[in-house]
């Protein structure tokens, strides 16, 4: 586990390491992300996916690898969400983020530590994994809205505070979001369990 400031250096763990996870925070440097889908192969027009960050959930293949795109959630005093796009082939993964923090550190745990099958498993394990932590994501922001809700649905039956529209309209605004990330993934999910380039083992799918 490492910070590398040259991408052709991925080049040379990729040779030494039957698998290598490549994490970008930031798409501000368009000449290191031009270097690195050089060192992976990716192509140009997957390149302009990464860096158009308004893209919907979705699977692509391309040649010998995958590219999937999904929207991560930042919970915090107001809901975000950014681009995920990650990429697997055979003994690589690439996830490129708009900025830095995540919700992989529970698979970086995992990793660290060596136990259960993701240290021995293959890309496609390991994109699953990825992939689901980011899901586990959605969880924490519904909980959230939904005990918002029960307390201006309260407050609307008793006596609500002025601000109380303001916050309703604030929460629905949310739950729109939400959606938008969460119908096309799973179209995207339910792709990726159909996929026949032979990069998804069974066991994963």
């Amino acid at each position: 586990e490492r910070v590398i400031a040259d991408p052709r250096e991925a080049r040379e763990l990729g040779q030494r390491f039957p698998i290598v996870w490549l994490n970008v925070d930031g798409l501000g440097d368009v000449e290191t992300i031009r270097a690195v889908g050089d060192v992976f192969g990716l192509h140009r027009l997957e390149l302009e996916d990464v860096v158009n960050v308004h893209q919907r959930p979705k699977v692509d293949r391309y040649g010998e690898h995958l590219f999937v795109v999904a929207r991560m959630v930042n919970a915090g005093t107001t809901l975000e969400t950014e681009q995920l796009s990650l990429f697997f082939g055979r003994n690589f993964v690439l996830t490129f983020q708009e900025a830095a923090g995540d919700g992989f550190d529970p698979v970086r745990a995992r990793l660290r530590a060596g136990t259960g099958a993701l240290r021995s498993s293959g890309t496609d394990y390991l994109a699953y994994a990825l992939l689901d932590a980011t899901v586990d994501q959605y969880f924490p922001p519904l909980e959230t809205l939904g005990e918002r809700l029960e307390t201006l649905e309260d407050e609307f039956c008793s006596r609500p505070r002025p601000t109380a529209l303001q916050e309703l309209h604030r929460a629905k605004r949310d739950l729109l979001t939400l959606r938008r990330c969460v119908w096309p993934l799973r179209e995207a999910l339910s792709q990726l369990q159909r996929d026949e380039s032979g990069l998804i083992q069974r066991e994963t799918r």
